[in-house]
């Protein structure tokens, strides 16, 4: 039986720098004074609260990493993780995780990150690390390191096609409420890069992915709005023409400043009594309660419908 549950303890510490849990040891077999036996007897070293190194085993930065993501639950996150993704720059010196719960770290120098939105992030594994996957650490970096480094990193990460344009865009919508650090970094990454995309803003891109995500009927794009005489009045990026419904991508907030032409008074009152309504989505709308946004759009499209078509 001690066999058994040693030859078990000793798999799982292979696959994991060294390192078994004591819910791992527990679950193989060993009960409370087998594994204060085990460490009073030097046969496993403590390195985080219920983390043990088995003897033999040498304590190396992955042990270390591993040892604070084993024992907070948390992943490998900022400048660990930019480290174990290879990001030039980011060399492996004191460990840095994301954790659900506050939690101090254990090791010199170390640091771990609470997270409110923790549940939010899709691990990785590298190196055997439960690890914050490209996107994610696009939001987390920035509060952590200079413009000018974040930037050399996520060049870096979109070079080598780790993550892609949507990805970061998806990312900030889903992650970035005010206050969040590291948000700015990303944002005006994004607003440098995309920034001059006119009429194919990332925001506008994620907005009609959402549409078809949440089964709303496909809208127009591009469609141009003519005056009763014929002439031109107005290009708009997204409307319900059926509908009469124009839908406004005020994206100010995200610094995309392009002037909209629904904000000359002129061009909006000629719109209205052609029948057409405007209705803006902003970048708080749609990251402080996107829910109520797509209800309300839902709604009007239901309101504003043609006889004998039905909105899903």
């Amino acid at each position: 039986m001690r066999r058994d549950r040693n030859e078990a303890a000793g798999r799982i510490a292979a696959g994991q720098h060294g390192l078994i849990t004591r819910a791992q040891a527990v679950s193989v077999g060993f009960d409370s004074s087998a594994i204060h036996r085990n460490r009073a007897s030097g046969r496993w070293c403590t390195v985080a609260p219920g983390v043990y190194l088995v003897v033999g085993a040498p304590r190396t930065w992955h042990t270390n990493l591993l040892a604070e993501c084993l024992s907070t639950g948390g992943v490998a996150s900022h400048r660990s993780a930019a480290a174990l993704l290879g990001i030039g720059g980011f060399r492996r010196g004191p460990v840095e995780i994301t954790a659900r719960r506050s939690s101090k770290a254990h090791g010199s120098g170390s640091r771990v990150h609470e997270a409110q939105d923790f549940g939010l992030i899709r691990p990785v594994t590298i190196e055997g690390i439960p690890t914050t996957p490209p996107a994610r650490l696009a939001v987390d970096l920035g509060s952590v390191v200079s413009f000018e480094r974040y930037e050399a990193a996520m060049d870096q990460l979109l070079g080598r096609r780790a993550m892609t344009w949507d990805d970061m865009f998806d990312h900030l919508m889903s992650h970035g409420r005010r206050g969040r650090n590291g948000v700015a970094a990303l944002r005006a990454f994004l607003d440098q890069r995309l920034g001059s995309a006119i009429g194919d803003s990332p925001f506008e891109q994620w907005f009609l992915r959402q549409l078809r995500a949440r089964h709303f009927p496909d809208p127009v794009t591009q469609l141009q709005i003519d005056n009763r005489d014929g002439t031109f009045l107005a290009r708009v990026d997204v409307a319900y023409s059926a509908e009469r419904l124009i839908l406004e991508m005020d994206s100010l907030e995200f610094h995309l400043n392009r002037r909209s032409f629904t904000k000359d008074p002129t061009t909006r009152r000629r719109l209205r009594r052609l029948g057409w309504f405007v209705f803006e989505i902003t970048y708080d709308m749609v990251t402080n309660d996107a829910e109520a946004t797509f209800r309300d759009l839902r709604e009007l499209l239901t309101e504003r419908r043609p006889t004998g078509l039905i909105v899903p």
